[in-house]
């Protein structure tokens, strides 16, 4: 993904998830069956069953704001989410605070990649090796900054798709002149791949199976081409992204809330 204007920005929270919802319509046995049901199951299958809640009005959302408390965090989120869309002033009161995060829930931080650097080149510092958890901090690398912070999520999905999107948007920049090349026991033949791909690029006189590589990862840059530029990135030798999530454990009891200055709510 290019810069878009939907990407979360920095130190903006995520809420979303894909969970599988009843297409039934209103459960039989009004709310009673409803809580019955619910009840009955567990995980992902109670958040699924809080989607009928909302239409048994008052007592639906007086259900989900008790759902608010469930001791699984997707049925909290769900439940949260489910109540955010409603007009129920009930409704908005309940979730003044965010979501409730308990001891032991799991958020998702995405971070950039730190570009460390030798005499020469520089290159990709997997920051998770350089992660100290005894003082949860980054170390500094040659001297470069810490990792960059680009957004947290409360699901892992979420956080992956981010990581993708950084990765995307750092590559198009990237000076790969000045990048040192990932693996160079992995080797294709650029010229076939050139070829079957449509890519028109001659070679220069006495240029190396390198540099050609590099440039043609340079014009895949500027045609802003990410789908062949994010293949030859692969096929380059790098196994390493610019970007990376790190799953972080909650360690006391706290409220998530969306709507401050530190956070934005994305469904």
């Amino acid at each position: 993904m290019t810069e878009s204007s939907n990407r979360p920005g920095k130190s903006e929270a995520v809420l979303g998830g894909q969970t599988s919802f009843p297409t039934d319509g209103i459960v039989l046995g009004g709310i009673e069956g409803l809580q019955k049901r619910f009840a009955g199951v567990t995980g992902e299958e109670r958040a699924a069953y809080l989607a009928n809640a909302l239409q048994y009005e008052d007592t639906g959302v007086d259900f989900l704001i008790e759902a608010m408390n469930d001791e699984e965090f997707i049925v909290r989120a769900t439940a949260y989410k489910l109540l955010h869309s409603s007009n129920s002033t009930k409704a908005q009161q309940a979730i003044n605070n965010g979501i409730l995060l308990k001891k032991g829930d799991k958020v998702y931080c995405v971070y950039e990649s730190t570009l460390s650097y030798n005499d020469e080149f520089y290159y990709i510092e997997y920051c998770l090796d350089s992660f100290n958890p005894e003082t949860e901090e980054y170390c500094e690398v040659h001297g470069e900054k810490n990792p960059l912070f680009i957004s947290r999520h409360l699901f892992q999905e979420n956080a992956e798709s981010e990581v993708i999107t950084v990765h995307q948007i750092k590559i198009l920049k990237v000076n790969i002149f000045t990048l040192v090349l990932g693996n160079y026991h992995i080797t294709f033949n650029p010229w076939d791949w050139c070829k079957n791909n449509g890519i028109s690029l001659k070679t220069k006189y006495n240029e190396n199976h390198w540099e050609f590589q590099r440039r043609v990862f340079q014009k895949l840059q500027k045609d802003n081409n990410l789908e062949l530029l994010s293949q030859f990135w692969n096929l380059m030798g790098f196994s390493q992204k610019m970007a990376f999530f790190r799953e972080e454990v909650i360690q006391e009891n706290q409220y998530f809330d969306f709507r401050g200055n530190n956070f934005k709510e994305v469904f």
